[in-house]
């Protein structure tokens, strides 16, 4: 919806000139009111945003420098960008398309509205509402179009592209366009910071099996505080006699007194850990695991963080939602497919090695 405003907003300032010639001041001066509402609109929402730790993800490519992804990955993206990407883009451009005729139904419409209380010298606010419900046809029209297409337009992303990139991962995993309501049970056992919700909503999902241990990530939208990030949950082989929590040091702190101090200063300039039990901490905290966690975090500079709890290690992403394709760029980016791919990679070696360390100590 936002990204129609936008549209709707550049149209209204490339044409706010002809408004002015043919309307005069008044109008125009009504219109600005109306982009004031509109920019407003949008400056709250990125306040919300940035509240809960929603990561833009394209500022997360500018972190991705091409030569760094491997070869083999590379490999995967030619063969889906050759059999896949006129395709996809023909969807991703059909929607673009239909945004703008939407838009520009919502300017026509705006503008009828102005000419109408202008015209009928319009002035009580009972009477401006009554008038404003001609924009019902045109809100209609945009959800309905917008839904329509961006349906068949992520549809065909999840299924061509999504899929194939799971296919080169080490491990056989599977990928379902369905909701899974137990991960909801999981999210709530694991008592991140900043819980609170009222609607829990999962439709992407993503199962497999590495080295015995049973791994499941999927996106999560939680509605209320306006929340979108990765959600991950890996049964260990193992029962933990105490919590242990991993967190980037821009996540929000209620455990402060349970903090566990590293000797590794590179991890502790980027993670906090949290534990009643310092020693299990420390022995989880291996100096491959250490560097393993800074590296992809100095290399993706995403904000995640780790709860492990009994047999089974919870991870959030703070990431936005990586399973969709995007719509105002290139749907078969390779920076951002590389963010998804190395995301689902890390999660599932992160809970292999740590299952394999939990096993050996025999905790």
């Amino acid at each position: 919806m936002y990204i129609l405003l936008g549209i709707a907003l550049g149209i209204f300032f490339v044409f706010m000139p002809i408004f002015y010639a043919i309307f005069g001041i008044e109008v125009a001066l009504i219109i600005t009111g109306i982009l004031a509402i509109i920019i407003g609109g949008i400056i709250i929402k990125i306040g919300l945003k940035k509240s809960n730790l929603i990561q833009d993800r394209n500022k997360m490519t500018k972190n991705i420098l091409k030569k760094d992804i491997p070869e083999k990955f590379k490999s995967m993206y030619r063969y889906v960008y050759d059999n896949y990407g006129a395709t996809i883009e023909n969807y991703r451009k059909k929607l673009l398309i239909r945004i703008i005729i939407a838009s520009i139904f919502l300017l026509i419409t705006g503008i009828l509205y102005i000419t109408i209380i202008n015209e009928f010298n319009i002035k009580t606010r009972f009477e401006r509402k009554s008038v404003f419900y001609i924009f019902i046809p045109a809100f209609l029209y945009m959800t309905f179009i917008y839904k329509k297409y961006n349906y068949k337009y992520q549809k065909e992303y999840k299924e061509n592209i999504v899929k194939n990139f799971i296919s080169i991962l080490p491990y056989k995993f599977s990928y379902k366009n369905i909701e899974n309501n137990i991960l909801q049970q999981y999210y709530d056992d694991a008592n991140f910071t900043n819980i609170k919700y009222k609607k829990f909503i999962s439709n992407d999902y993503l199962e497999g099996m590495a080295n015995n241990v049973n791994v499941q990530i999927s996106d999560i939208v939680l509605e209320e505080n306006v929340y979108k990030g990765i959600f991950s949950v890996s049964m260990i082989n193992q029962i933990l006699p105490q919590e242990v929590r991993i967190k980037t040091k821009k996540s929000i702190n209620k455990y402060e007194n349970d903090k566990v101090e590293v000797d590794d200063m590179r991890f502790a300039k980027y993670f906090d850990v949290f534990s009643k039990s310092k020693v299990l901490a420390l022995e989880i905290l291996t100096h491959d695991v250490m560097e393993e966690m800074v590296q992809y975090f100095e290399t993706n500079k995403i904000n995640f963080e780790i709860v492990m709890k009994e047999n089974r290690i919870y991870i959030r992403y703070n990431i936005g939602d990586i399973f969709e394709g995007e719509v105002l760029r290139k749907s078969t980016n390779i920076k951002s497919l590389w963010i998804f791919y190395n995301m689902t990679r890390f999660t599932i070696e992160l809970a292999v090695k740590m299952n394999t360390i939990l096993e050996e100590k025999e905790i």
